[in-house]
């Protein structure tokens, strides 16, 4: 019955690792949940990675639990940069907070979920900081104001005084740990 919606299945001792398509994710997860075998009724968490070089750049590993059983189900799929995602807080309420920490750390977008809101950054935040094209130190610093008795945003500028400093001093340990590499030959 589930051979059209399974691309690839692993089993281990104490869990199922299940790689699909993305429009087959919400399918799956209610039926490990409602299904008498299964019942893995306790949604854990939503794992994302990031990988730019790849055409499919974000792998998405749901995590179910199933009490009953003790055995744990992952069910992965992989997408593209602008895809988006079905939303499978219908079926386990407990994403919600998880689908809205990936839209704010990755922005991929959960079609269904209606609380789309910033979560861990702040509402103004612009760009997806778990994203490895998203620079180091952001685009705005946040400071409180004394003079102004405010949280004032301000755009980050980095001298290239600094910047240079920070190379060269980056590239002397690197020397330096060579270096004593090449004594020790």
């Amino acid at each position: 019955m589930l051979k059209k919606f399974i691309f690839k299945i692993k089993i281990k001792n104490l869990y199922i690792e299940i790689l699909t398509i993305p429009k087959y994710v919400k399918i799956l997860t209610s039926f490990f949940k409602t299904n008498h075998n299964f019942l893995a009724d306790c949604f854990v968490d939503a794992i994302v990675i990031d990988n730019p070089y790849h055409t499919k750049r974000f792998s998405i590993t749901y995590n179910l639990l199933s009490l009953v059983n003790n055995s744990r189900f992952f069910i992965k799929t992989k997408i593209y940069e602008i895809s988006k995602l079905f939303s499978i807080n219908s079926i386990h309420s407990g994403s919600n907070w998880y689908e809205r920490e990936v839209w704010d750390m990755f922005g991929i977008i959960f079609i269904g979920n209606f609380d789309m809101r910033r979560l861990l950054t702040d509402y103004n935040f612009k760009g997806f900081p778990l994203r490895k094209d998203f620079p180091i130190s952001g685009f705005t610093e946040l400071f409180f104001s004394s003079l102004k008795d405010k949280v004032v945003y301000k755009k980050v500028k980095l001298s290239k005084k600094l910047s240079m400093y920070r190379l060269m001093s980056n590239l002397n340990f690197y020397v330096d740990s060579n270096i004593t590499n090449l004594y020790k030959i």
